[in-house]
């Protein structure tokens, strides 16, 4: 199955990692993955060098077991 390019970027959501080393693939399970929604971009094409993003970082509430918004 082909997976088309999207160039509405607004909106979307999106998963990431981070971490000073890179994660190993046996430990996919232990990455400290964060989700998000991307809230505006300064252009519409997305293979422009350029292009940045403002995004809306979530946080999973541990107790309550769900995503909501990074609280600052």
């Amino acid at each position: 199955m082909a997976v088309e390019a999207r160039p509405e970027l607004v909106g979307k959501r999106f998963l990431c990692v981070s971490g000073d080393e890179p994660p190993e693939i046996g430990d996919i399970g232990r990455w400290p993955w964060r989700s998000g929604v991307i809230r505006a971009v300064n252009h519409r094409d997305s293979d422009n060098p350029d292009l940045t993003a403002g995004i809306n970082l979530s946080v999973l509430d541990k107790d309550a077991g769900m995503l909501g918004p990074v609280k600052t």
